[in-house]
């Protein structure tokens, strides 16, 4: 019984605090001013591209499975076949993007919804990721070619402007197509080999999450805005608002976010001009060698979070597995290039030249075995992860 009134007791804590922060009156949020220019307008491959996703046919739960396989995974070719005809017309709008010169998304940095293509970004590439597969099966490694390279074109102009979001789901969508033009190098013929390495050679640069600091750091004011909107319009719908357990459950009750929640604009000012020098340490950081990186970059979010700015364990985007994403995907880059100029100019010592690349994370030679058809190189993740597994394909059987 006394368990089962301490229970009562919280649940009735719990119930009159949300009652007290949803009754009592807020102070005025003040709405960022623009520090971007306006946007140019929509132009070249974005035009084509933005067709494209409009484009995107419904696809049920089963088919997204399909769609959404490991590239060692086995195929259901009929199945994944009536899928990829379904995207025929996207694959075509794609195709007239990526023979576009420029490509410009029309993208108001000064508004909070600017990133909502990048998940149809993500939905065309596994497409076309599918769609290569089923090519290389039926030997037409021309094609296959083409759908790569139209996958790696497209993130790389999705990357444009350099933001955190736009780049991180670069660095996602490039660690789906390269372990598939990898594993499947000895498919393809002297041509699409040669058709690779010309168009990856036209590629625009990819901006690095550190290219990203500087827009981002531009961008603060309106991502506290945007937080504190969240947290705001969720508490605004009532107590008994679904979400509302999660967001006050988790976040509005913890001292930091009730801080933010009720904060006047002056004090929002003050923690966010208080962020900025953490945003310039943090380029500083992740400009150097991984292997010194990661102890600096550790012991920057490490205190920033340990300090009494409420603002940091909200908006400060970064993490290290994000930086360790994007260096197992500079690496795959790495192996690829070599493995792809090696089988165009007829080299046979393949397996020595990538296991003498460095492993990007502690500057000692590759981790590789041998393995069915191939090599596999080990990647290291996060700490709590287990190692990515990268396979160059030597010999196809």
């Amino acid at each position: 019984m006394k368990r089962l009134r301490n229970i009562g007791l919280l649940v009735a804590a719990w119930v009159l605090l949300l009652t007290v922060i949803w009754m009592r009156p807020l102070p005025p949020l003040s709405v960022p001013a623009n520090v971007f220019p306006p946007p140019a307008p929509l132009s070249g491959a974005a035009v084509f591209y933005n067709q494209a996703f409009a484009a995107i046919p419904s696809v049920s739960s089963e088919e997204w499975k399909c769609l959404y396989a490991k590239g060692d995974e086995p195929l259901d070719r009929n199945y994944s076949r009536q899928i990829i005809e379904r995207f025929g017309p996207v694959f075509d709008l794609l195709a007239q993007g990526a023979n576009e010169p420029g490509c410009a998304w029309g993208l108001d940095l000064n508004q909070k919804e600017t990133f909502l293509h990048l998940s149809k970004v993500a939905r065309c590439t596994r497409a076309l990721i599918l769609r290569a597969r089923l090519r290389l099966d039926d030997g037409n490694s021309a094609g296959a070619a083409d759908d790569l390279l139209m996958g790696m074109r497209l993130n790389r102009q999705a990357g444009e402007p350099s933001l955190y979001p736009s780049t991180l789901n670069r660095i996602s969508c490039e660690s789906l197509l390269l372990p598939v033009a990898a594993a499947n190098l000895p498919r393809f013929d002297a041509a699409a080999l040669q058709k690779l390495a010309d168009g990856i050679a036209a590629f625009p640069p990819a901006h690095s999450l550190a290219d990203c600091i500087p827009v981002e750091k531009r961008r603060l004011p309106l991502a506290v805005y945007a937080r504190v909107s969240e947290l705001r319009d969720c508490v605004a719908k009532g107590p008994w608002y679904a979400p509302i357990a999660v967001k006050v459950g988790s976040i509005v009750t913890q001292a930091p976010s009730l801080e933010i929640y009720r904060a006047t604009p002056e004090a929002l000012a003050a923690w966010t001009r208080a962020m900025e020098p953490n945003y310039d340490a943090l380029e500083r950081i992740l400009r150097l060698p991984f292997s010194e990186r990661e102890s600096h970059m550790d012991a920057l979010l490490s205190a920033a979070r340990a300090g009494t700015n409420p603002l940091a364990d909200c908006v400060f985007p970064f993490s290290l597995s994000a930086c360790r994403k994007e260096i197992q995907t500079e690496a795959m880059w790495t192996i690829f290039r070599t493995a792809l100029e090696a089988r165009l100019h007829g080299t046979a010592d393949l397996r020595a030249r990538i296991a003498a690349l460095p492993d990007p994370f502690d500057a000692t030679p590759l981790k590789c075995r041998d393995v069915k058809a191939g090599v596999e190189i080990q990647l290291q993740g996060a700490p709590s992860q287990p190692p990515v597994m990268f396979t160059v394909g030597l010999d196809w059987k």
